[in-house]
Protein backbone atom coordinates (compact mmCIF):
# COMPACT_ATOMS: atom_id res chain seq x y z
CA UNK A 1 0.00 0.00 0.00
CA UNK A 2 3.05 2.43 0.92
CA UNK A 3 4.31 1.86 -2.96
CA UNK A 4 1.17 2.66 -4.28
CA UNK A 5 0.28 5.21 -2.67
CA UNK A 6 3.98 6.93 -3.67
CA UNK A 7 3.28 6.33 -6.99
CA UNK A 8 -0.01 8.06 -7.25
CA UNK A 9 1.74 11.20 -5.15
CA UNK A 10 4.31 11.16 -7.65
CA UNK A 11 1.71 10.93 -10.66
CA UNK A 12 0.03 13.68 -9.21
CA UNK A 13 2.48 15.97 -8.84
CA UNK A 14 4.17 15.35 -12.48
CA UNK A 15 0.88 15.82 -14.21
CA UNK A 16 1.46 19.54 -14.09
CA UNK A 17 4.24 19.03 -15.91
CA UNK A 18 2.77 16.73 -18.17
CA UNK A 19 -0.09 19.15 -19.08
CA UNK A 20 2.90 21.60 -20.08
CA UNK A 21 2.88 19.80 -23.24
CA UNK A 22 0.00 18.05 -23.36
CA UNK A 23 -1.13 14.21 -22.78
CA UNK A 24 -0.41 12.46 -26.09
CA UNK A 25 0.80 9.29 -26.83
CA UNK A 26 3.15 8.27 -28.61
CA UNK A 27 4.76 11.79 -27.87
CA UNK A 28 5.14 13.61 -30.84
CA UNK A 29 8.88 14.77 -32.66
CA UNK A 30 8.21 18.11 -32.36
CA UNK A 31 5.65 20.54 -30.67
CA UNK A 32 4.88 23.88 -29.73
CA UNK A 33 1.94 25.37 -27.60
CA UNK A 34 0.51 28.51 -26.89
CA UNK A 35 -1.84 29.66 -23.66
CA UNK A 36 -5.23 29.84 -25.45
CA UNK A 37 -8.38 27.42 -24.93
CA UNK A 38 -10.84 27.30 -27.51
CA UNK A 39 -14.22 25.86 -26.76
CA UNK A 40 -15.90 23.21 -29.48
CA UNK A 41 -19.34 22.95 -30.13
CA UNK A 42 -19.32 19.30 -32.24
CA UNK A 43 -21.95 20.05 -34.35
CA UNK A 44 -19.92 23.26 -35.52
CA UNK A 45 -16.82 20.82 -36.28
CA UNK A 46 -16.37 20.10 -39.47
CA UNK A 47 -13.37 17.96 -41.67
CA UNK A 48 -12.53 18.37 -45.01
CA UNK A 49 -10.53 17.23 -47.74
CA UNK A 50 -9.86 17.51 -51.21
CA UNK A 51 -8.21 14.02 -51.79
CA UNK A 52 -10.01 11.25 -53.45
CA UNK A 53 -8.80 8.55 -50.76
CA UNK A 54 -11.76 5.91 -49.39
CA UNK A 55 -9.38 5.36 -46.55
CA UNK A 56 -8.94 8.94 -45.43
CA UNK A 57 -12.90 9.23 -46.09
CA UNK A 58 -13.55 6.04 -43.62
CA UNK A 59 -10.92 7.94 -40.96
CA UNK A 60 -12.63 11.03 -41.66
CA UNK A 61 -16.09 9.87 -40.65
CA UNK A 62 -14.47 7.42 -37.52
CA UNK A 63 -12.82 10.01 -35.86
CA UNK A 64 -15.55 12.50 -36.36
CA UNK A 65 -17.01 10.27 -33.47
CA UNK A 66 -13.68 9.48 -31.37
CA UNK A 67 -13.27 12.97 -31.16
CA UNK A 68 -16.71 13.08 -29.20
CA UNK A 69 -17.61 10.28 -27.15
CA UNK A 70 -19.34 12.16 -24.04
CA UNK A 71 -22.65 14.06 -23.70
CA UNK A 72 -22.26 17.69 -23.92
CA UNK A 73 -23.79 21.48 -24.54
CA UNK A 74 -23.79 23.01 -27.84
CA UNK A 75 -23.41 26.65 -26.10
CA UNK A 76 -20.64 27.65 -28.46
CA UNK A 77 -22.24 29.20 -31.74
CA UNK A 78 -18.97 29.59 -34.05
CA UNK A 79 -17.89 27.24 -36.70
CA UNK A 80 -14.09 25.33 -36.17
CA UNK A 81 -13.15 23.85 -39.52
CA UNK A 82 -10.15 20.92 -39.76
CA UNK A 83 -8.64 20.92 -43.61
CA UNK A 84 -6.65 17.92 -44.42
CA UNK A 85 -3.75 18.07 -47.26
CA UNK A 86 -2.07 15.02 -48.14
CA UNK A 87 -1.30 12.46 -50.92
CA UNK A 88 -3.35 10.34 -52.65
CA UNK A 89 -1.35 6.76 -52.61
CA UNK A 90 -3.72 3.95 -50.82
CA UNK A 91 -0.85 1.53 -51.17
CA UNK A 92 -0.44 0.11 -47.69
CA UNK A 93 2.92 -1.18 -48.25
CA UNK A 94 6.39 -1.36 -46.14
CA UNK A 95 7.70 1.41 -46.13
CA UNK A 96 5.14 3.87 -44.98
CA UNK A 97 5.38 7.43 -45.35
CA UNK A 98 3.69 8.50 -41.75
CA UNK A 99 5.06 12.28 -41.38
CA UNK A 100 2.46 14.28 -40.70
CA UNK A 101 2.36 18.24 -39.27
CA UNK A 102 -0.62 19.87 -37.40
CA UNK A 103 -1.41 23.58 -36.83
CA UNK A 104 -4.08 24.60 -34.54
CA UNK A 105 -5.65 28.05 -34.10
CA UNK A 106 -8.47 29.43 -32.94
CA UNK A 107 -10.72 28.70 -35.67
CA UNK A 108 -8.96 26.19 -37.76
CA UNK A 109 -6.64 23.31 -37.87
CA UNK A 110 -4.55 22.51 -40.49
CA UNK A 111 -3.55 18.79 -41.52
CA UNK A 112 -0.66 18.05 -43.64
CA UNK A 113 0.94 14.79 -44.43
CA UNK A 114 3.05 13.85 -48.00
CA UNK A 115 0.70 10.39 -47.42
CA UNK A 116 -2.50 9.07 -46.68
CA UNK A 117 -1.40 7.46 -43.58
CA UNK A 118 0.41 10.67 -42.05
CA UNK A 119 -3.26 11.98 -42.29
CA UNK A 120 -4.41 9.13 -40.35
CA UNK A 121 -1.99 9.71 -37.48
CA UNK A 122 -2.45 13.07 -37.67
CA UNK A 123 -5.87 12.48 -36.66
CA UNK A 124 -5.40 10.51 -33.96
CA UNK A 125 -2.97 12.89 -32.57
CA UNK A 126 -5.73 15.86 -32.95
CA UNK A 127 -8.15 13.09 -31.35
CA UNK A 128 -5.90 13.40 -28.22
CA UNK A 129 -5.70 17.19 -28.16
CA UNK A 130 -9.46 18.02 -28.14
CA UNK A 131 -10.04 17.56 -24.29
CA UNK A 132 -13.59 17.15 -22.13
CA UNK A 133 -14.39 19.49 -19.66
CA UNK A 134 -16.95 17.27 -17.44
CA UNK A 135 -17.83 19.85 -15.07
CA UNK A 136 -19.16 22.07 -17.98
CA UNK A 137 -19.80 19.21 -20.21
CA UNK A 138 -17.87 21.15 -23.40
CA UNK A 139 -15.12 20.21 -25.36
CA UNK A 140 -12.16 22.28 -25.82
CA UNK A 141 -8.83 23.02 -27.47
CA UNK A 142 -6.16 23.95 -24.67
CA UNK A 143 -3.02 25.55 -25.49
CA UNK A 144 -3.82 27.20 -28.79
CA UNK A 145 -1.67 27.92 -30.86
CA UNK A 146 -0.53 24.25 -31.13
CA UNK A 147 2.01 23.40 -34.03
CA UNK A 148 3.22 19.82 -34.71
CA UNK A 149 5.76 18.07 -36.39
CA UNK A 150 5.28 14.56 -36.18
CA UNK A 151 6.94 11.39 -37.77
CA UNK A 152 8.26 7.58 -36.37
CA UNK A 153 11.54 6.68 -35.28
CA UNK A 154 11.28 3.33 -37.13
CA UNK A 155 9.11 2.05 -39.97
CA UNK A 156 8.45 -1.16 -38.62
CA UNK A 157 5.97 -1.26 -35.06
CA UNK A 158 4.11 -4.37 -34.51
CA UNK A 159 1.76 -6.26 -32.40
CA UNK A 160 2.01 -10.14 -32.67
CA UNK A 161 -0.98 -11.94 -31.76
CA UNK A 162 -0.98 -15.87 -31.47
CA UNK A 163 -4.70 -17.30 -32.84
CA UNK A 164 -3.13 -21.28 -32.21
CA UNK A 165 -3.27 -21.73 -28.60
CA UNK A 166 -6.28 -20.07 -28.36
CA UNK A 167 -8.73 -19.05 -31.36
CA UNK A 168 -9.41 -15.13 -31.22
CA UNK A 169 -12.71 -14.67 -32.47
CA UNK A 170 -12.54 -11.78 -35.55
CA UNK A 171 -14.29 -9.03 -33.62
CA UNK A 172 -11.60 -9.36 -31.25
CA UNK A 173 -8.38 -9.13 -33.69
CA UNK A 174 -10.39 -6.13 -34.77
CA UNK A 175 -10.71 -4.12 -31.74
CA UNK A 176 -7.18 -5.17 -31.03
CA UNK A 177 -6.44 -3.51 -34.76
CA UNK A 178 -8.47 -0.60 -33.76
CA UNK A 179 -6.20 -0.45 -29.79
CA UNK A 180 -3.34 -0.88 -32.22
CA UNK A 181 -4.07 2.76 -34.93
CA UNK A 182 -4.69 4.12 -31.65
CA UNK A 183 -0.97 3.95 -30.25
CA UNK A 184 -0.10 4.37 -34.26
CA UNK A 185 1.73 0.93 -34.31
CA UNK A 186 1.43 -0.24 -37.85
CA UNK A 187 2.31 -3.98 -38.38
CA UNK A 188 -0.16 -7.05 -37.77
CA UNK A 189 2.01 -9.90 -37.07
CA UNK A 190 -0.76 -12.40 -37.19
CA UNK A 191 0.81 -16.02 -35.78
CA UNK A 192 -1.92 -17.65 -37.29
CA UNK A 193 -1.06 -21.39 -37.02
CA UNK A 194 1.20 -23.46 -34.76
CA UNK A 195 1.44 -27.21 -33.18
CA UNK A 196 -1.69 -26.54 -31.10
CA UNK A 197 -3.90 -25.98 -33.68
CA UNK A 198 -4.57 -25.16 -37.19
CA UNK A 199 -7.34 -22.31 -37.48
CA UNK A 200 -6.85 -21.43 -41.57
CA UNK A 201 -9.75 -22.67 -43.62
CA UNK A 202 -7.98 -24.01 -46.98
CA UNK A 203 -10.28 -24.61 -49.90
CA UNK A 204 -7.28 -26.48 -51.84
CA UNK A 205 -6.77 -29.03 -48.60
CA UNK A 206 -9.53 -28.27 -46.54
CA UNK A 207 -8.90 -31.06 -44.17
CA UNK A 208 -5.84 -28.86 -42.65
CA UNK A 209 -8.48 -27.52 -40.30
CA UNK A 210 -9.14 -30.76 -38.67
CA UNK A 211 -6.68 -29.59 -36.45
CA UNK A 212 -8.85 -26.57 -35.31
CA UNK A 213 -10.31 -26.89 -31.71
CA UNK A 214 -13.43 -26.92 -33.05
CA UNK A 215 -15.03 -26.12 -36.11
CA UNK A 216 -16.82 -22.65 -35.02
CA UNK A 217 -12.97 -21.90 -34.33
CA UNK A 218 -11.93 -21.56 -38.21
CA UNK A 219 -10.63 -18.70 -40.31
CA UNK A 220 -12.86 -18.36 -43.33
CA UNK A 221 -11.14 -16.67 -46.29
CA UNK A 222 -14.16 -13.80 -45.92
CA UNK A 223 -12.87 -13.55 -41.94
CA UNK A 224 -8.88 -13.38 -43.14
CA UNK A 225 -10.14 -10.53 -45.89
CA UNK A 226 -11.90 -8.35 -43.31
CA UNK A 227 -9.43 -8.46 -40.84
CA UNK A 228 -7.04 -7.11 -43.64
CA UNK A 229 -9.57 -4.21 -45.32
CA UNK A 230 -10.26 -3.40 -41.44
CA UNK A 231 -6.00 -2.94 -40.90
CA UNK A 232 -5.91 -1.13 -44.24
CA UNK A 233 -8.41 1.28 -43.20
CA UNK A 234 -6.39 1.96 -40.09
CA UNK A 235 -3.11 2.10 -42.09
CA UNK A 236 -2.35 -1.43 -40.31
CA UNK A 237 -0.16 -4.02 -42.25
CA UNK A 238 -1.13 -7.47 -41.71
CA UNK A 239 2.16 -9.73 -41.72
CA UNK A 240 0.91 -13.42 -41.84
CA UNK A 241 3.43 -16.06 -40.40
CA UNK A 242 3.52 -19.55 -41.95
CA UNK A 243 5.49 -21.17 -39.26
CA UNK A 244 7.88 -23.57 -40.71
CA UNK A 245 9.98 -26.43 -40.73
CA UNK A 246 9.23 -26.22 -37.07
CA UNK A 247 6.13 -25.90 -35.37
CA UNK A 248 4.67 -28.23 -37.77
CA UNK A 249 2.11 -30.39 -36.02
CA UNK A 250 -0.96 -28.35 -37.07
CA UNK A 251 -0.64 -30.01 -40.68
CA UNK A 252 0.18 -33.27 -38.93
CA UNK A 253 -3.50 -34.51 -38.22
CA UNK A 254 -4.91 -33.70 -42.06
CA UNK A 255 -1.79 -35.22 -43.48
CA UNK A 256 0.68 -37.55 -40.79
CA UNK A 257 3.08 -38.27 -43.25
CA UNK A 258 4.49 -34.49 -44.14
CA UNK A 259 5.73 -34.28 -39.90
CA UNK A 260 8.60 -36.21 -39.12
CA UNK A 261 6.88 -39.06 -36.47
CA UNK A 262 7.54 -40.05 -33.12
CA UNK A 263 8.76 -35.88 -32.09
CA UNK A 264 7.03 -35.07 -28.95
CA UNK A 265 5.18 -31.70 -28.96
CA UNK A 266 7.12 -29.46 -31.74
CA UNK A 267 7.20 -31.90 -35.01
CA UNK A 268 9.24 -30.40 -37.38
CA UNK A 269 8.25 -31.05 -41.49
CA UNK A 270 9.34 -34.09 -42.60
CA UNK A 271 11.39 -32.21 -45.67
CA UNK A 272 12.58 -35.50 -47.67
CA UNK A 273 8.88 -36.38 -48.72
CA UNK A 274 7.42 -35.08 -52.01
CA UNK A 275 3.96 -34.37 -50.64
CA UNK A 276 4.99 -32.30 -47.98
CA UNK A 277 6.58 -29.90 -50.72
CA UNK A 278 3.47 -29.93 -52.60
CA UNK A 279 1.13 -28.97 -49.70
CA UNK A 280 3.03 -26.05 -48.31
CA UNK A 281 3.80 -24.74 -51.87
CA UNK A 282 -0.34 -25.53 -52.63
CA UNK A 283 -1.18 -23.81 -48.86
CA UNK A 284 0.63 -20.71 -49.69
CA UNK A 285 -0.56 -20.52 -53.13
CA UNK A 286 -3.84 -20.18 -52.25
CA UNK A 287 -2.93 -18.14 -49.25
CA UNK A 288 -0.96 -15.18 -51.70
CA UNK A 289 -4.13 -14.41 -52.53
CA UNK A 290 -5.79 -13.00 -48.86
CA UNK A 291 -2.69 -11.53 -47.63
CA UNK A 292 -1.61 -8.60 -50.18
CA UNK A 293 1.19 -7.01 -47.92
CA UNK A 294 4.49 -6.73 -49.91
CA UNK A 295 6.47 -9.54 -46.50
CA UNK A 296 5.78 -12.60 -45.38
CA UNK A 297 6.92 -14.00 -42.14
CA UNK A 298 7.85 -17.53 -42.56
CA UNK A 299 8.92 -18.80 -38.71
CA UNK A 300 12.14 -20.84 -38.03
CA UNK A 301 12.39 -20.89 -34.87
CA UNK A 302 12.78 -23.76 -32.14
CA UNK A 303 13.25 -26.85 -34.65
CA UNK A 304 13.66 -29.86 -33.26
CA UNK A 305 16.44 -30.69 -35.42
CA UNK A 306 17.07 -34.49 -33.14
CA UNK A 307 14.11 -35.11 -34.72
CA UNK A 308 15.47 -35.66 -37.85
CA UNK A 309 18.90 -37.24 -36.47
CA UNK A 310 16.54 -39.93 -34.75
CA UNK A 311 14.29 -40.60 -38.16
CA UNK A 312 16.25 -43.87 -39.79
CA UNK A 313 14.33 -43.04 -43.04
CA UNK A 314 15.13 -39.30 -43.20
CA UNK A 315 18.91 -40.38 -41.96
CA UNK A 316 18.97 -42.87 -44.67
CA UNK A 317 17.56 -39.84 -47.28
CA UNK A 318 20.53 -37.28 -45.59
CA UNK A 319 22.76 -40.35 -46.39
CA UNK A 320 22.02 -40.95 -50.00
CA UNK A 321 22.01 -37.14 -50.94
CA UNK A 322 25.26 -36.11 -49.36
CA UNK A 323 23.55 -34.26 -46.26
CA UNK A 324 26.28 -34.77 -43.20
CA UNK A 325 23.71 -33.43 -40.28
CA UNK A 326 20.24 -32.11 -39.39
CA UNK A 327 21.94 -28.62 -39.77
CA UNK A 328 22.48 -29.47 -43.17
CA UNK A 329 19.23 -30.50 -43.82
CA UNK A 330 17.63 -27.21 -42.19
CA UNK A 331 20.14 -25.45 -44.54
CA UNK A 332 18.54 -27.60 -47.47
CA UNK A 333 15.10 -26.81 -46.35
CA UNK A 334 15.57 -22.81 -45.95
CA UNK A 335 17.58 -22.99 -49.37
CA UNK A 336 14.29 -24.97 -51.35
CA UNK A 337 11.82 -22.80 -49.70
CA UNK A 338 13.37 -19.53 -50.24
CA UNK A 339 14.95 -19.48 -53.68
CA UNK A 340 12.07 -21.95 -54.91
CA UNK A 341 8.86 -22.16 -53.07
CA UNK A 342 8.51 -18.48 -52.36
CA UNK A 343 8.92 -16.97 -55.63
CA UNK A 344 6.37 -19.62 -56.92
CA UNK A 345 3.87 -19.87 -54.36
CA UNK A 346 4.20 -15.96 -52.90
CA UNK A 347 5.95 -13.82 -55.29
CA UNK A 348 7.38 -10.62 -55.18
CA UNK A 349 7.48 -10.91 -51.11
CA UNK A 350 10.14 -10.79 -48.71
CA UNK A 351 10.75 -13.07 -46.41
CA UNK A 352 10.41 -12.36 -42.34
CA UNK A 353 12.57 -15.58 -40.14
CA UNK A 354 12.95 -15.79 -36.78
CA UNK A 355 16.63 -15.31 -35.13
CA UNK A 356 17.16 -19.09 -34.85
CA UNK A 357 17.72 -19.65 -38.42
CA UNK A 358 20.73 -16.73 -38.46
CA UNK A 359 21.74 -18.54 -35.12
CA UNK A 360 22.60 -21.76 -36.75
CA UNK A 361 24.33 -19.87 -39.35
CA UNK A 362 21.89 -20.85 -42.49
CA UNK A 363 23.24 -18.86 -45.58
CA UNK A 364 20.32 -16.78 -47.08
CA UNK A 365 20.13 -16.19 -50.06
CA UNK A 366 20.84 -12.25 -50.14
CA UNK A 367 21.09 -9.61 -47.44
CA UNK A 368 17.18 -8.55 -48.47
CA UNK A 369 15.62 -11.14 -46.04
CA UNK A 370 14.79 -9.63 -42.27
CA UNK A 371 15.48 -11.54 -39.29
CA UNK A 372 13.11 -10.86 -35.73
CA UNK A 373 15.09 -11.19 -32.55
CA UNK A 374 13.81 -12.60 -29.64
CA UNK A 375 16.50 -13.32 -27.47
CA UNK A 376 18.65 -10.35 -26.58
CA UNK A 377 19.55 -7.22 -28.10
CA UNK A 378 23.51 -9.00 -28.47
CA UNK A 379 21.73 -10.95 -30.99
CA UNK A 380 19.98 -8.27 -32.66
CA UNK A 381 23.60 -6.73 -33.02
CA UNK A 382 24.91 -9.53 -34.54
CA UNK A 383 22.55 -9.79 -36.85
CA UNK A 384 22.96 -5.91 -38.17
CA UNK A 385 26.85 -6.42 -37.99
CA UNK A 386 26.17 -9.06 -40.88
CA UNK A 387 24.27 -6.83 -42.98
CA UNK A 388 21.01 -8.19 -42.30
CA UNK A 389 18.02 -5.97 -41.27
CA UNK A 390 16.65 -6.69 -37.71
CA UNK A 391 13.37 -6.19 -36.04
CA UNK A 392 13.77 -6.51 -32.02
CA UNK A 393 10.89 -8.85 -30.02
CA UNK A 394 13.34 -9.62 -27.24
CA UNK A 395 12.18 -7.50 -24.26
CA UNK A 396 8.85 -7.29 -25.45
CA UNK A 397 7.19 -10.47 -25.37
CA UNK A 398 4.12 -9.12 -23.41
CA UNK A 399 3.18 -13.13 -21.84
CA UNK A 400 6.34 -12.59 -19.60
CA UNK A 401 6.35 -11.56 -15.70
CA UNK A 402 10.32 -10.89 -16.45
CA UNK A 403 10.66 -9.43 -19.73
CA UNK A 404 13.82 -8.86 -19.43
CA UNK A 405 16.44 -9.63 -16.27
CA UNK A 406 17.42 -5.98 -15.55
CA UNK A 407 14.65 -4.96 -13.56
CA UNK A 408 11.39 -6.68 -11.86
CA UNK A 409 8.01 -5.03 -10.51
CA UNK A 410 5.99 -5.86 -7.58
CA UNK A 411 2.69 -4.74 -9.51
CA UNK A 412 2.70 -7.09 -13.05
CA UNK A 413 1.28 -3.88 -14.57
CA UNK A 414 3.95 -2.06 -14.22
CA UNK A 415 6.26 -4.55 -16.82
CA UNK A 416 4.73 -1.30 -18.96
CA UNK A 417 8.15 0.32 -17.88
CA UNK A 418 10.56 -2.85 -18.81
CA UNK A 419 8.51 -2.29 -22.55
CA UNK A 420 9.06 1.41 -22.47
CA UNK A 421 12.97 1.03 -21.49
CA UNK A 422 13.86 -1.24 -24.06
CA UNK A 423 16.37 0.20 -26.58
CA UNK A 424 16.87 -1.17 -29.73
CA UNK A 425 19.61 0.88 -31.04
CA UNK A 426 21.49 -0.12 -27.88
CA UNK A 427 25.20 0.83 -26.52
CA UNK A 428 26.33 -2.33 -27.43
CA UNK A 429 25.06 -1.24 -31.28
CA UNK A 430 26.76 2.04 -30.54
CA UNK A 431 30.59 0.33 -29.44
CA UNK A 432 30.12 -1.77 -32.60
CA UNK A 433 29.58 1.44 -34.67
CA UNK A 434 32.30 2.76 -33.47
CA UNK A 435 34.59 0.15 -34.05
CA UNK A 436 33.55 -0.26 -37.75
CA UNK A 437 31.82 2.57 -39.04
CA UNK A 438 30.55 0.43 -42.07
CA UNK A 439 27.74 -0.60 -39.57
CA UNK A 440 24.77 0.31 -40.47
CA UNK A 441 22.52 1.36 -37.74
CA UNK A 442 19.39 2.07 -39.74
CA UNK A 443 18.98 -1.53 -40.34
CA UNK A 444 17.54 -1.60 -37.25
CA UNK A 445 13.78 -1.18 -38.64
CA UNK A 446 11.65 -1.04 -35.23
CA UNK A 447 10.45 -4.08 -32.87
CA UNK A 448 7.11 -5.86 -32.34
CA UNK A 449 5.42 -6.23 -28.66
CA UNK A 450 4.36 -9.96 -28.61
CA UNK A 451 1.44 -11.76 -27.04
CA UNK A 452 1.97 -15.28 -27.46
CA UNK A 453 -1.05 -17.11 -26.43
CA UNK A 454 -0.66 -19.80 -23.98
CA UNK A 455 -3.01 -18.70 -21.27
CA UNK A 456 -4.54 -15.46 -23.52
CA UNK A 457 -7.82 -15.48 -24.92
CA UNK A 458 -10.72 -13.71 -25.99
CA UNK A 459 -11.67 -12.87 -21.96
CA UNK A 460 -8.35 -11.77 -21.02
CA UNK A 461 -6.18 -10.56 -24.13
CA UNK A 462 -7.28 -6.66 -23.75
CA UNK A 463 -6.05 -5.82 -20.29
CA UNK A 464 -2.70 -8.41 -21.23
CA UNK A 465 -1.76 -7.14 -24.13
CA UNK A 466 -3.21 -3.06 -23.00
CA UNK A 467 -1.51 -0.65 -22.24
CA UNK A 468 1.75 -2.67 -21.86
CA UNK A 469 1.92 -2.83 -25.67
CA UNK A 470 1.66 1.02 -26.04
CA UNK A 471 4.79 1.36 -23.97
CA UNK A 472 6.69 -0.46 -26.59
CA UNK A 473 4.59 1.83 -29.09
CA UNK A 474 6.03 5.01 -27.69
CA UNK A 475 9.72 3.19 -27.46
CA UNK A 476 9.41 2.75 -31.48
CA UNK A 477 7.79 5.72 -32.36
CA UNK A 478 9.32 8.59 -30.33
CA UNK A 479 12.50 10.17 -29.81
CA UNK A 480 15.32 7.76 -28.30
CA UNK A 481 15.78 10.99 -25.73
CA UNK A 482 12.67 9.55 -24.13
CA UNK A 483 14.42 6.89 -22.41
CA UNK A 484 13.43 6.12 -19.20
CA UNK A 485 9.89 5.23 -17.74
CA UNK A 486 9.75 9.12 -15.68
CA UNK A 487 6.64 9.28 -13.37
CA UNK A 488 5.42 12.41 -16.26
CA UNK A 489 5.48 8.98 -18.38
CA UNK A 490 3.07 7.00 -16.05
CA UNK A 491 1.14 9.56 -16.30
CA UNK A 492 0.29 10.56 -20.12
CA UNK A 493 0.40 6.25 -19.97
CA UNK A 494 -2.58 6.59 -17.79
CA UNK A 495 -4.45 9.09 -19.71
CA UNK A 496 -3.73 7.13 -22.88
CA UNK A 497 -5.30 4.14 -21.53
CA UNK A 498 -8.19 5.94 -20.54
CA UNK A 499 -9.27 8.37 -23.54
CA UNK A 500 -7.74 6.63 -26.22
CA UNK A 501 -8.58 3.06 -25.07
CA UNK A 502 -11.13 2.39 -22.55
CA UNK A 503 -13.16 5.04 -23.08
CA UNK A 504 -13.12 3.60 -27.58
CA UNK A 505 -14.24 0.09 -26.12
CA UNK A 506 -10.60 -1.31 -25.19
CA UNK A 507 -10.68 -2.68 -22.13
CA UNK A 508 -7.26 -2.24 -21.08
CA UNK A 509 -5.63 -2.32 -17.56
CA UNK A 510 -5.29 0.43 -15.08
CA UNK A 511 -1.49 1.58 -14.49
CA UNK A 512 -2.45 3.69 -10.70
CA UNK A 513 -5.41 4.18 -9.24
CA UNK A 514 -7.71 6.46 -10.53
CA UNK A 515 -11.39 6.92 -12.13
CA UNK A 516 -12.10 6.61 -16.37
CA UNK A 517 -15.34 7.82 -16.90
CA UNK A 518 -16.31 5.33 -19.60
CA UNK A 519 -19.03 6.82 -21.95
CA UNK A 520 -22.71 4.49 -21.72
CA UNK A 521 -22.90 2.64 -24.84
CA UNK A 522 -26.68 2.42 -26.59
Amino acid sequence: EREMLHKATLAIVFLGLVSASLCLWPEPQSSSYGSQTIRLNPTLVSIRTSTPSPVLQDAISRYSALFFPYEHKNDVTSRYEIDITCGTDNNLQFPLDEHYTISAKQQSCQINAPSVWGALRALETLSQLITYDSTHQTYQLTKVPIHITDYPRFPWRGLLLDTSRHYLPVHTILTSIDAMSYAKLNTFHWHIYDDQSFPVASTTYPNLTLAAWDPSAVYTHHDIQTVVNYAKNRGIRVLPEFEMPGHFQGYGTAFPNIITPNCYGNSPINPTVPAAWEIVSGFLKEMSTLFPDNHVHMGGDEVETECWDANPQIKAWMKANNIANSTALMQYFETRLLTQILPQSLPNKTPVVWEDLFDAGIQFPNKNIIVEVWRSTTELAKVIAAGYRGILAAGFYLDQQIPNSRQTFYEWEDTWINFYENEPVTSELHELKARNPKVDLSLVIGGEACMWGEQVDETNIYSRVWPRAAATAERLWSSEKLAKATPAVRARLNTFRCGSLSVRGVPAGPVEPGYCRIPRRK
